[in-house]
């Protein structure tokens, strides 16, 4: 298996199960349609547009159960990323048992002003780490 192979499996696959389920609730509940899905020839920079050409960006965060607060990247692999580089206009934050629908507008201005930088184990990303009652304060759970 190569390299890419690698990442794939490890980083990308698991977390596809939360952008299906977020692109049906957003579906859902705007009645829209979805297109994109699992395409990341668009760079990675949003998950999902919908037919009303909002995009998209979902991610989950399986430690702010316990830790109480969220990890919004913003720099990993010596380039920027995440939060940084998204062409999203929402971003969808996951605990697994609720879905934070917020503007990356809004997003940004909660970083820089509630925000801490973070540094993952690997020391390889970097992010804001944001108490959960900002995001549930500012966004809606869809």
């Amino acid at each position: 298996m190569n390299w890419k192979e690698n990442f794939y499996k490890t980083k990308v696959k698991p977390y596809e199960k939360y952008e299906k389920e977020a692109a049906e609730r957003v579906a859902k509940l705007y009645k829209v349609e979805i297109f994109e899905l699992f395409n990341k020839n668009n760079g990675n920079k949003y998950d999902f547009v919908d037919s009303n050409n909002i995009k998209y960006e979902v991610k989950f965060d399986r430690y702010s159960l316990k830790s109480g607060n969220f990890f919004i990247e913003y720099f990993g692999y010596c380039k920027l990323s995440g939060i940084s580089i998204t062409e999203a206009n929402y971003y969808i934050i996951t605990d697994e048992q609720n879905y934070y629908l917020i503007s990356v507008k809004k997003l940004k201005k909660i970083c820089e002003k509630n925000g801490y930088e973070k540094r993952t184990k690997d020391n390889l990303t970097r992010g804001y780490c944001i108490q959960k009652e900002f995001i549930i304060k500012n966004s809606q759970i869809i």
